[in-house]
């Protein structure tokens, strides 16, 4: 998945989970920049980021508000298959 936004705007991406304890989305290669099951597992404590669950569906979004451009880059998101997406925000 190609997303490519400017800064200011919101995102919101959709991940695929087979099982509710396995929901997660990551920023590559910064092992901090995790989100796991909906909790912050370290730096995106931010409250740019949320989740919203449609549990029937095996979906999760991830909304991004306010998108910066330090936010582009390549993200994994889902489980057990994981989906790579790459965002651009633009200024």
């Amino acid at each position: 998945l190609n997303l490519t936004k400017y800064e200011g705007d919101d995102v919101s991406i959709q991940c695929k989970h087979h099982d509710e304890d396995q929901k997660s989305f990551c920023k590559a290669h910064e092992a901090s920049m995790c989100v796991k099951d909906g909790d912050s597992l370290e730096t995106i404590r931010d409250d740019r980021f949320s989740f919203s669950d449609e549990a029937s569906t095996g979906v999760f979004t991830v909304n991004i508000t306010d998108l910066r451009e330090e936010d582009s880059g390549i993200y994994w998101c889902g489980a057990p298959v994981i989906m790579k997406v790459s965002l651009k925000v633009n200024m």
